[in-house]
């Protein structure tokens, strides 16, 4: 039995402080819970917007080269999805802007919804990238090439004319 110091029983002091120390223990293990799965749930969401703008970038290149199609792009950007990422982005749709001539652009966008942990969190992530169309430029002196400036720096950079 222990004894404070004038000599009486503490054994109830005792036991009264162990039960707060566990009614504090279990009001925060909810609270630590429910932070430690919004944190993952927060990456979770940070890495499916990373895999969205990646599968845009890819599919924007694979769409950039010259004679490229739009099913090109969607290729690409769905195969890297399948790749690097299966079940992270869930219902994942890519979408073809723009695809034509040498000179032009070509926007791909990724949309899909992120794997939940948290029950009724519905988070969605969308990424666009935008390449130019990869095309031939004729070198100068080609029939129908601007001339080329015969300055100084004529031998270095082929300045167009004036």
């Amino acid at each position: 039995m222990i004894t404070d110091l004038n000599g009486e029983a503490g054994v109830a002091e005792f036991v009264g402080r162990g039960e707060s120390g566990i009614a504090e223990l279990v009001a925060c293990i909810p609270v630590f819970l429910i932070l430690l799965f919004a944190g993952v749930q927060f990456a979770l969401w940070s890495h499916a917007e990373h895999l969205a703008q990646a599968a845009a970038q890819e599919g924007s290149q694979a769409g950039s080269y010259l004679g490229a199609g739009p099913s090109d792009a969607t290729a690409a950007a769905y195969s890297f999805i399948r790749q690097t990422g299966p079940g992270l982005l869930r219902g994942a749709s890519v979408s073809e802007g723009s695809a034509g001539t040498a000179g032009s652009s070509v926007s791909v966008t990724v949309k899909g919804s992120v794997q939940s942990l948290v029950p009724f969190l519905h988070l969605r992530v969308s990424a666009t990238s935008v390449s130019a169309v990869q095309g031939y430029v004729p070198s100068s002196g080609a029939p129908g090439s601007a001339p080329v400036s015969q300055g100084p720096l004529s031998g270095a950079a082929g300045v167009p004319a004036a």
